[in-house]
């Protein structure tokens, strides 16, 4: 019986193993979204402070993340945005903490390339000439 639960154990460490990315560098994370497919770009700023924001993420306060961290979508990489990389890391340690099926978890301690994501996103839906 003792066996069956030390199996149990290990079967369940193996399913909830999360790559954990921590911070990344602004460039790193532009390059990161542009390679990582099914990517959950999560905005954790109050609606008040966004004025820019990558297309396609979704928004949840950092200050409403401890109710509503099960809104991130289930088993997807996600990488997530405060603005400045000020806020971000206590939404990452939520989910971190939480969220033990997100397969890949980072977030942007920088100032975020907003403009350059959008732009290469819009390139990458131009119909080929």
């Amino acid at each position: 019986m003792a066996t069956m639960m030390l199996m149990g154990t290990m079967a369940f460490a193996q399913e909830s193993k999360q790559n954990d990315m921590g911070g990344i560098s602004p460039e790193q994370a532009l390059e990161y979204m542009k390679t990582t497919e099914n990517l959950v770009i999560l905005d954790v700023r109050e609606p008040q402070y966004i004025n820019s924001y990558f297309e396609g993420s979704i928004q949840i306060p950092w200050t409403q993340m401890a109710k509503r961290y099960n809104e991130v979508p289930k088993g997807r990489p996600v990488l997530i945005n405060c603005g400045l990389g000020q806020v971000a890391p206590r939404a990452y340690e939520t989910l971190k903490k939480n969220r033990p099926d997100i397969p890949e978890l980072g977030y942007i301690a920088g100032a975020p390339k907003f403009r350059e994501y959008n732009n290469w996103l819009k390139e990458q839906k131009k119909p080929a000439l």
